[in-house]
């Protein structure tokens, strides 16, 4: 391989992480890496903290579409931001997908719908 065939560090920070396989812990470690690195490639931090880099960072998780629908409105509310920031982020994020009506619970228990309760009568 020539030396002008080697990729430049600015090539390498251009795909943001997708969760896929991961557990959220993970995801979110390897997207805070990400962030680290594109940092000192390109002269700027952002983080998880940066609103826009939050909503890359839900766009790119497994259950996207939940997790965003939950969250969106409570982003939003300057009073509730704290639960989006930090060590919070984690646990506001599994909580919503651990609510009844998430897929990523469904997934957990095995179900594909919230069971309900048969009764006959005698």
């Amino acid at each position: 391989m020539e030396r002008s065939d080697w990729p430049t560090p600015t090539t390498l920070v251009t795909n943001y992480p997708k969760q896929k396989n991961l557990s959220l812990l993970e995801h979110k470690m390897e997207f805070n890496d990400f962030l680290q690195m594109r940092a000192m490639v390109n002269g700027f931090l952002k983080e998880l903290d940066d609103p826009g880099e939050l909503d890359v960072f839900i766009m790119n998780m497994k259950h996207k579409e939940h997790v965003q629908r939950v969250t969106r409105d409570e982003r939003r509310q300057l009073v509730l931001q704290c639960k989006y920031r930090g060590d919070h982020l984690l646990e506001t994020h599994n909580s919503v997908l651990m609510n009844s009506d998430s897929p990523a619970r469904n997934e957990a228990t095995g179900t594909s719908r919230p069971v309900c309760a048969v009764t006959t009568r005698t």
